[in-house]
């Protein structure tokens, strides 16, 4: 089992445990979809409500938050942990927002939590973001990363 799997299994299990509706985002999404590249860390979306449930579960792996953060790519409610070298990431589904390259503006990404796609990845059912709204997202940011993500994901 290699550490990502690991990560997932144990953050999965806690969310599951706590009755915490969440979607995976980010490029463990897009990898569940089948795009080819390696995953790094795991970047998921719950209720801003439901971080505290969690938190008791979670605290010795904590570095950042619960917490509002900003960077230049992401304002949101946010939470970040290292579990044995995976770093997993929590926003907030209903304040998040993201910087929009093109339009140099600051656009909501709200998430609805109660439709996801399902996926079997590793073994693992996980709720996914569904591809046209993490398409949607991507081109938004629209790193270098994304952009790959984008050409795998609408061909396929």
């Amino acid at each position: 089992m290699n550490k990502v799997e690991r990560a997932l299994r144990y953050i999965v299990n806690i969310l599951n445990k706590n009755k915490v509706r969440f979607q995976i985002v980010g490029g463990l999404a897009s990898v569940a979809y089948g795009t080819k590249r390696k995953v790094r860390d795991i970047d998921i979306i719950i209720h801003e409500k439901d971080f505290k449930k969690i938190v008791p579960d979670v605290k010795r792996y904590i570095v950042e938050g619960p917490e509002r953060s900003k960077s230049d790519t992401w304002d949101c409610y946010y939470l970040e942990l290292n579990y044995r070298g995976t770093v997993i990431e929590f926003g907030g589904a209903k304040t998040s927002k993201m910087f929009d390259k093109k339009s140099n503006l600051w656009t909501n990404f709200k998430i609805n939590l109660e439709k996801p796609v399902t996926k079997n990845f590793l073994g693992i059912r996980i709720p996914v973001i569904p591809k046209k709204q993490l398409i949607k997202y991507k081109k938004i940011l629209g790193r270098k990363v994304d952009k790959i993500d984008i050409n795998y994901l609408s061909k396929n």
